[in-house]
């Protein structure tokens, strides 16, 4: 095998199967990328930790067809350390599995395993197949990640429900709305999709795993363009600009959220973002490590900010809000409220109150498409 290879796209591609390639001790080969060179003057790469799977096709002068397995962290290492602008020439060695990789001056030698030990690529048949921009299905992830569960027992609340709802009386368009929970903030967000997807009576709901999540927001991060998404009962598929990400879903039913998505908060709390977040992360610096728990006093017009932690210390602070309701205290999370403001993209925040034991309701006072829970804490 022998191709010649432009490095910027060849280390683009290489940087992708960082997050999906694998060193076990149980299968070593799962932390190799696989290379085919073709006599269509293409190069493929493949990574897989047989949970989710990554290709690549890129385009390459090859000299000579064939495939190897070569270690991903290692190969990727070199290619980002080599000039810009310099084509990178990889060669195996008849008749064994080493490869000469070279790029202007630099010369390496590298250690391969046969490309036929690699584990097979596994093709799916969709059911469901519709098209969105990647940067609205960026923000759509961005916005809801952070919510998934850390208990690795609770599968189904591991990941990102993914569900299609079609055209109703309350809607001309299909909605796309994406949910994450882990029973303590739930973060919903909904986009119109303009075309109805293909299939879309075959399968409505699904729940992506959370290294399937990361490794999407990884191939939708730079750029924009349109992402293919499709679905059967066991994966999920994106495909973008020559690169194919196939997940395998969660199995089981995502629980009930509506169930906790407040519906009669009508005590309206509304504060600029930017203010509010520099306030959060000044007084969380006290907060008790563990719970990070804040206290927010409200009254009509004003806010206070406190929390203390158990060596005593305490920390407040006060801003200016609108509200006209009754007084109340109510207790959150600091980590939570702060992942929250992160992502809202209005200059302005508002809490949708009931009393100080409910749930709330979080939202940008400008957009309706996005929602976030927060269950309140005991201070």
């Amino acid at each position: 095998m022998e191709f010649h290879i432009d490095r910027e796209q060849f280390l683009k591609a290489l940087q992708r199967t960082q997050g999906v390639a694998e060193l076990r001790n149980t299968m070593p080969i799962l932390g190799y990328v696989l290379l085919e060179a073709s006599e269509d003057q293409t190069v493929t790469l493949l990574a897989t930790d047989t949970e989710i799977s990554l290709k690549s096709l890129l385009s390459a002068e090859v000299m000579e067809p064939g495939s190897i397995a070569i270690l991903a962290s290692r190969l990727f290492e070199i290619v980002r350390e080599l000039p810009r602008g310099v084509p990178i020439r990889l060669r195996q060695e008849e008749d064994s599995y080493r490869c000469y990789l070279t790029c202007g001056r630099s010369r390496f030698v590298l250690q391969g395993l046969p490309g036929d030990e690699f584990p097979e690529y596994q093709d799916i048949s969709s059911l469901v197949r519709f098209d969105i921009e990647s940067n609205t299905l960026a923000a759509m992830i961005n916005r809801t990640h952070f919510s998934m569960s850390q208990d690795e027992s609770r599968f189904a609340l591991n990941g990102v429900c993914l569900q299609l709802e079609p055209p109703s009386e309350d809607h001309a368009e299909t909605i796309l709305r994406l949910v994450a929970t882990d029973s303590h903030r739930l973060s919903l967000v909904e986009e119109a999709l303009l075309v109805v997807p293909e299939g879309l009576d075959a399968l409505r709901e699904v729940i992506l795993p959370r290294k399937g999540v990361q490794e999407v927001r990884r191939l939708l991060e730079v750029g924009e363009g349109l992402v293919s998404v499709e679905l059967s009962h066991q994966h999920i598929r994106c495909i973008r600009d020559h690169t194919v990400l196939t997940s395998k879903l969660v199995s089981g039913r995502f629980p009930n959220y509506r169930k906790v998505i407040p519906a009669n908060n009508d005590l309206l709390l509304t504060v600029d973002k930017e203010e509010l977040q520099l306030v959060v992360k000044r007084i969380a610096a006290i907060s008790n490590e563990k719970s990070r728990s804040l206290q927010l006093i409200i009254e009509s017009g004003r806010l206070i900010v406190t929390t203390n932690n158990p060596d005593q210390e305490t920390a407040e602070e006060e801003m200016v809000i609108q509200y006209d309701g009754p007084a109340m205290v109510i207790g959150f999370n600091a980590r939570y409220i702060q992942d929250i403001l992160a992502v809202i993209a209005g200059h302005s925040v508002r809490f949708h109150l009931k009393d100080s034991e409910g749930p709330a309701l979080v939202t940008d006072p400008d957009q309706d498409h996005y929602r976030f829970v927060l269950m309140p804490m005991r201070v």
